[in-house]
């Protein structure tokens, strides 16, 4: 994934991208800052929490924008939401989610919202978001 990101940061500055080459020495450094923290190279699930993280830092961010009633910053951090969301894994839908969140409650058979999440999560193997899962299961319960 690393050597896929530094071809796509070269192809990015060579066709004069700017904003991408950007995001994308960015998530480059966060992948490094986070092998520094860790003492070792990051290991593909690794590399994909660190992308997680900064996709959803870029959410959070339009959002508090938009409530600031400063549209064009919200539209660039969704702009660069998208470009980092190009190297996650497709998420599932609310519907293929839902299901899953049946499944955990059927299975494990109580309320309690730690365990059914945490099932969930671990079925999904990161293609659903948490937000999601947890709307999902509290609309269940």
């Amino acid at each position: 994934m690393l050597d896929k990101l530094n071809q796509d940061i070269k192809a990015a500055m060579l066709a004069g991208e700017k904003q991408k080459a950007d995001i994308l020495k960015f998530l480059k450094n966060a992948v490094d800052v986070a092998a520094k923290d860790s003492g070792q190279d990051l290991s593909e699930d690794e590399v994909l929490k660190v992308f997680k993280k900064e996709a959803k830092k870029r959410t959070e961010a339009a959002k508090l924008y938009r409530e600031g009633d400063d549209e064009t910053r919200a539209a660039s951090e969704e702009s660069e939401r998208k470009i980092i969301e190009e190297y996650l894994p497709q998420q599932m839908s609310e519907d293929e989610v839902a299901k899953l969140v049946d499944e955990a409650i059927s299975e494990i058979g109580s309320d309690n919202f730690g365990q059914i999440i945490g099932a969930v999560m671990k079925k999904a193997e990161g293609s659903a978001d948490g937000s999601v899962v947890s709307k999902i299961i509290k609309e269940k319960l």
